[in-house]
C-alpha cells in the first residue's frame, strides 16, 4: 500500500477503492459522516502522502467506521 500510496495515480485509485465502498454499500440511510470522514481520509492522503503509516492509519480508521456503520444497519 506504501508504494500507491507514494505515487499520485495510486491515490486516485485508492480514493476511487473507498468510494466505491461508499457507494455499493450505502442503503440510503444518511449518515453525513460517511461523506466527511471520506473526505478527511483522502484530504490525509494527499496531504500527508510522504508519512505511508499516517496515511494508511486514516484509511483503516475510515474503512473501519464505514463499514461498520453499514453493517449495523442490516
Amino acid at each position: 500500500m506504501g508504494e500507491m500510496i507514494a505515487s499520485p495515480q495510486g491515490r486516485l485509485e485508492l480514493g476511487r477503492f473507498l468510494i466505491k465502498g461508499l457507494c455499493d454499500g450505502y442503503q440510503g440511510n444518511y449518515n453525513p459522516h460517511y461523506l466527511t470522514g471520506l473526505g478527511s481520509a483522502l484530504w490525509v492522503a494527499n496531504r500527508c502522502w510522504k508519512q505511508a503509516s499516517v496515511v494508511i492509519n486514516a484509511f483503516f480508521q475510515y474503512v473501519d467506521f464505514l463499514f461498520d456503520g453499514l453493517k449495523s444497519k442490516d
